[in-house]
């Protein structure tokens, strides 16, 4: 499956625009005050422009039921490592494919929990190879997501 071209995305009709203005709809991230895409596509009713075009569909990290993964990047903070430099991973050929693997293997690490009360904004997201959010995690003991228990979880709690 190839890439949503952006430059394709067929403009909104003027009184789908006149709604938006008049109803004021803003763009779902906390810090983003941009008005809706004037595009037709993925995220349309949602997402300014700017964030339409970073949706996986288009080739880019975020996802519309995570919205915290449209501030992961493309190098871990932890410990610099890029899957776009990763010989394994330049090896698949078709450019979709290839973006998958990327994205699974980086994560949007929230600094301060969702069950603490952090949010999904680019000052509470780092970006972390798997290997360097699973080690965070179990470090500062993530998985409890916020209580604070003593014991080992057992495998049913993860």
């Amino acid at each position: 499956m190839p890439f949503r071209n952006p430059k394709h995305d067929e403009f909104k009709s003027d009184a789908q625009m006149r709604i938006i203005f008049k109803e004021q709809k803003t763009c779902v991230h906390k810090d983003c005050d941009n008005f809706i895409t004037e595009r037709k596509g993925p995220g349309q009713d949602v997402l300014c422009r700017e964030h339409q075009v970073q949706l996986r569909e288009y080739g880019g990290p975020g996802r519309l039921d995570r919205l915290h993964t449209f501030h992961r990047g493309f190098v871990c903070e932890e410990c610099s490592y890029d899957p776009r430099e990763d010989p394994q991973i330049s090896c698949i050929e078709d450019d979709y494919d290839r973006m998958r693997v990327i994205r699974g293997v980086m994560h949007g690490d929230h600094q301060i929990l969702k069950s603490e009360g952090g949010e999904d904004t680019a000052d509470n997201i780092r970006t972390l190879c798997v290997r360097c959010h699973m080690i965070k995690t179990y470090r500062d003991k993530d998985y409890l997501g916020g209580k604070n228990l003593t014991e080992h979880p057992t495998d049913a709690t993860l």
